[in-house]
């Protein structure tokens, strides 16, 4: 019998290989037992009918001229290994536990591959609730017996506080996970809501738990320290920004996961989780490190030039104005002293926030808080390290 690659390596190791970012491709008939069993017949419908018309499915339906009319963006295909065995694997924990020395691992952590663009992300709350429930029955009574090798996360709804919490006990104290995973949730713009809520879809925001939610998810963080349980991030940034090609998937599905990772993390760290839940630890999945680096690097330079100490440099009142055209009269060119007077009133007169200087609106004008990093309650760089380096970990 040939050995694999992957288990010569592992045989000339010491240390335990974990592969901590596998998925399950779920055997949908069962699955759909399991919503039946969780919330009635009726609830399996439902949940039909809301998968129907999404991603992929929506994609294809659609002309090419029905793309481009609704902007839609091209989705995956093919996304599937078909390697008949892989495939199988990918959805047999029995077959995955036998395969486990081929594939070089000692101890794999799986996540639902249905989670990421259904259940969690349903507008019905009632389905958002069976579903995610029904999934994370499913995957714990089938991964079950395995769970010396193989552990998943569960799937926990985080449209709401409420609706988290109490997936997150029965999870946890029912079931027995020792992982949770979450993602990004989308939210209506109120105007939008309001005026023309049929657009929705097209114009949201973004919530990342930390920074400017509706909800206050402390209580989430507080369970999960509690509960002794890992939250873990799989959320996509395809569709957001330059990520919204109609025609490839590609030019979309490049760095969209650390796009999604760094707003998250920024809004962890910004919005003083971190600071208020030193004991919580939060895995960022499918991103690489390269985005976390330059995050790293990039807030602590906004940090020196804008937090509470830097940004007195930037204060408009510093100006001194006599200084100022005295400068301009010496070091102006020509063109410059046929225009002194109007310079002059420019920076001085009554008119000048009219005229559009930045010192003069940027006087007229500042948010009550100057310090964007106040709830971090940073005082030195250190505090970086021991704030993200050791409390944010990076799941390839």
């Amino acid at each position: 019998m040939s050995i694999s690659s992957s288990e010569k390596i592992r045989s000339s190791l010491s240390h335990p290989i974990i592969d901590t970012d596998g998925h399950t491709v779920e055997l949908t008939p069962v699955y759909l037992d399991y919503i039946k069993q969780i919330g009635g017949g009726h609830m399996v419908g439902r949940y039909i009918k809301a998968t129907a018309n999404r991603g992929t499915n929506a994609w294809h339906g659609m002309s090419e001229e029905e793309r481009k009319l609704n902007w839609s963006r091209c989705p995956p295909w093919w996304a599937r290994p078909t390697r008949t065995v892989d495939r199988a694997t990918a959805s047999l924990p029995k077959l995955l536990y036998e395969r486990m020395g081929e594939l070089g691992f000692d101890f794999t952590v799986l996540y639902p591959t249905e989670g990421s663009g259904g259940p969690p992300h349903f507008n019905d709350p009632e389905l958002r609730q069976v579903t995610c429930r029904a999934l994370n029955t499913f995957h714990k009574e089938i991964y079950g017996p395995y769970a010396d090798r193989i552990t998943i996360a569960a799937e926990i709804p985080f449209q709401n506080p409420e609706e988290a919490l109490r997936e997150i006990d029965f999870a946890v104290n029912e079931l027995g996970f020792k992982v949770i995973v979450f993602s990004l949730q989308k939210r209506p713009i109120p105007l939008v809501e309001q005026e023309k809520p049929e657009l929705a879809n097209h114009a949201y925001r973004l919530d990342t738990f930390g920074l400017d939610s509706d909800f206050d998810y402390d209580p989430v963080w507080k369970k999960c320290i509690d509960l002794n349980v890992v939250p873990t991030s799989h959320s996509g940034g395809q569709g957001w920004g330059s990520r919204q090609s109609i025609s490839n998937y590609m030019y979309n599905h490049i760095g969209h996961f650390a796009a999604a990772s760094e707003a998250l993390c920024k809004s962890f760290f910004m919005g003083g989780v971190t600071r208020r839940y030193p004991n919580l630890n939060v895995a960022f999945l499918e991103a690489g490190v390269g985005w976390a680096c330059l995050l790293y690097a990039d807030m602590i330079g906004h940090w020196e030039k804008r937090g509470a100490k830097g940004i007195h440099h930037l204060n408009p009142s510093n100006m001194d104005d006599q200084e100022l055209m005295a400068l301009i009269e010496k070091y102006g060119d020509e063109r410059v002293q046929e225009n002194l007077p109007e310079i002059k009133n420019f920076f001085e007169g009554s008119n000048a926030h009219e005229m559009g200087d930045y010192r003069a609106a940027h006087e007229l004008w500042h948010p009550e808080n100057i310090d964007d990093w106040a709830l971090c309650e940073i005082e030195n760089v250190e505090e970086y390290q021991r704030l993200i380096r050791s409390k944010f970990l990076l799941w390839m």
